[in-house]
């Protein structure tokens, strides 16, 4: 398998085959890493902050975060993050099955990287109805969507998200 290295604008880069594989994201900046630099599946780079978070309100900036699970063998993804009330969350959408929800059963130990900083952190599903309808709201007022606000969703798993 050939991995590419990518960066810059790729939106006119011909793509041909099906043995070549580019995995990334496409972070706010518009740039492209990929494997060891960050992308999906891999170990996540950046700046190290050390020390709890008495406050995630500063998420709101950031939009999506990217989490890594399983520490001793890292996998990343990218997904919806924001606060209540300075209490991070993460949330899945059809989350029974994938493959980062299983690593979070095994450990709770992940990393979660907003903008270019890195936290350790602890993920802990939570099922309580009034924190899940809370929680939904406060995601529902940050995307910016219109009241009365949804239902949330039978397939929908939240997690809290506690710094270590």
């Amino acid at each position: 398998m050939t991995v590419l290295r990518l960066s810059g604008d790729l939106s006119s880069v011909p793509v041909s085959g099906t043995r070549n594989v580019v995995r990334g994201n496409a972070p706010r900046s518009g740039g492209w890493s990929a494997g060891g630099a960050g992308g999906d599946g891999a170990r996540l780079v950046g700046g190290l902050v050390d020390g709890p978070i008495a406050s995630w309100r500063f998420v709101e900036k950031a939009g999506q975060c990217q989490l890594e699970t399983r520490p001793q063998y890292p996998h990343s993804v990218t997904v919806n993050c924001w606060h209540l009330d300075g209490q991070l969350y993460i949330g899945c959408m059809r989350c029974q099955g994938k493959v980062w929800s299983r690593y979070v059963v095994e450990t709770k130990l992940a990393r979660v990287k907003i903008a270019s900083q890195l936290y350790r952190v602890t993920l802990e599903r939570t099922t309580d109805p009034q924190e899940m309808t809370l929680s939904w709201a406060a995601r529902w007022d940050q995307l910016g969507r219109a009241r009365p606000v949804g239902s949330v969703p039978e397939h929908y798993w939240l997690y809290r998200v506690t710094s270590r």
